[in-house]
């Protein structure tokens, strides 16, 4: 079983998700490791979830942390991915030897503009993660960044409809809470990744 498309979880909380989509093999499982924002995953919870699965890459999601934080908790869990929203921190933490991602809202043609006046491709980030708070804003200008998809470098975090979902070479879908422990209803992901399943 394989997919067609690049695919990170976004996150993460849970066990069950973790065994899930590494079975559905996924390229990466994201977790929240801001320890500032009060949905953060534990350490020792992510430790564990880690001892019990294989193949994705770890991915620390760490929004606006600062890099003192960041590596903080780095020496208390070993990722294979860092993920920030502050631009200012893609090249210090590229000295850590680990990949980094940078994520930003395109909300409005402004946030798109200033992205493409950053140039997409000159930004240091191994992958640039794209998030909305509004499907409508797919209609408009966001197509402009479809010309920066070299080597799967954006990954589409929202309007995730299936009919659009073949137009990026990569996406973020994000992890949801389950209603009781080992009880989970996947909506959403299960979709989207039986629809990007390769047929053997």
């Amino acid at each position: 079983m394989a997919l067609k498309k690049f695919v990170k979880i976004s996150g993460v909380t849970s066990l069950s998700d973790a065994r899930y989509c590494s079975g559905m093999m996924v390229d990466v499982l994201g977790f929240n490791l801001n320890q500032k924002d009060t949905n953060h995953i534990e350490i020792n919870i992510l430790n564990q979830i880690k001892a019990w699965i294989n193949g994705p890459m770890i991915a620390g999601e760490f929004s606006d942390a600062s890099i003192e934080e960041i590596q903080e908790v780095m020496g208390m869990v070993d990722l294979d991915i860092i993920e920030t929203n502050r631009i200012d921190l893609i090249e210090p933490l590229q000295n850590t030897g680990k990949r980094v991602y940078f994520k930003i809202s395109v909300d409005s043609q402004i946030d798109i503009d200033e992205l493409i006046k950053l140039n997409v491709k000159g930004l240091k980030a191994d992958k640039i993660i794209l998030t909305a708070s509004s499907n409508l804003f797919m209609t408009q200008s966001v197509h402009e960044l479809m010309n920066y998809q070299e080597n799967v470098k954006i990954v589409n975090g929202f309007h995730l409809e299936l009919g659009s979902i073949n137009l990026w070479t990569g996406v973020e879908l994000r992890a949801t809470a389950e209603e009781v422990p080992g009880l989970k209803d996947y909506g959403k992901i299960m979709e989207v990744l039986e629809f990007l399943e390769i047929d053997d």
